[in-house]
């Protein structure tokens, strides 16, 4: 009698500690934290960060020319956009514009971006790869970042999106990240506009 109420015992307390654990699990998920945003670059950056991973051009021994500027004469929505501009000679580099998001209470998290991408003509070859990164440090690389598709794929504006899941998030923050990579040895300039990211 007294092992059968051991047991009982004993199959009570771990219940009881699951049940805790499963609640604490959900509360982590659950702490009501989202975010969104949708910036189409009408005033400034909104706090996006021009960034750029670009090799040395042997002509002057300083890195290739390149260039994020917000421009009036072309806007897929609004009067702005993003201007893209590398020196792609090196047949290397990659330039985008980042942000830190502050997650607090999160400890996973999907992440939804997505932007209109402008490419002057539509080309077979892969002049530029469109980029994108979704993680829990600073992209500083290439190699940092995920390929979408290549640029160029039409002559106009594009929509491309990326979707990420993060279950481990440190120092309660993601970085976002867009921008293009360059595949082909010339100069070329391409725009990014109505830029969303959504975090749950």
């Amino acid at each position: 009698m007294q092992i059968k109420k051991t047991i009982v015992l004993v199959g009570l307390i771990i219940i009881i500690i699951i049940a805790g654990a499963f609640i604490t699990l959900n509360q982590r998920r659950d702490s009501g934290f989202s975010y969104s945003e949708n910036i189409d670059f009408e005033e400034n950056l909104g706090g996006w960060v021009k960034d750029s991973d670009v090799p040395i051009d042997p002509n002057n021994d300083q890195p290739v020319s390149w260039s994020i500027s917000r421009v009036s004469s072309l806007a897929k929505s609004g009067d702005y956009s993003l201007e893209y501009y590398i020196d792609g000679s090196q047949d290397d580099g990659t330039i985008w514009v980042e942000k830190r998001i502050k997650t607090e209470g999160v400890s996973s998290a999907e992440i939804e971006v997505s932007f209109d991408f402008y490419s002057e003509s539509e080309s077979f070859n892969v002049i530029a790869k469109v980029v994108s990164y979704a993680g829990i440090s600073n992209p500083e690389t290439e190699e940092d970042f995920t390929t979408l598709d290549p640029a160029n794929q039409v002559g106009g504006w594009k929509n491309y999106s990326h979707s990420q899941k993060l279950s481990v998030i440190e120092n309660e923050e993601v970085w976002i990240g867009v921008g293009i990579t360059v595949a082909w040895e010339t100069e070329m300039y391409y725009n990014i506009d109505n830029l969303r990211v959504s975090i749950k």
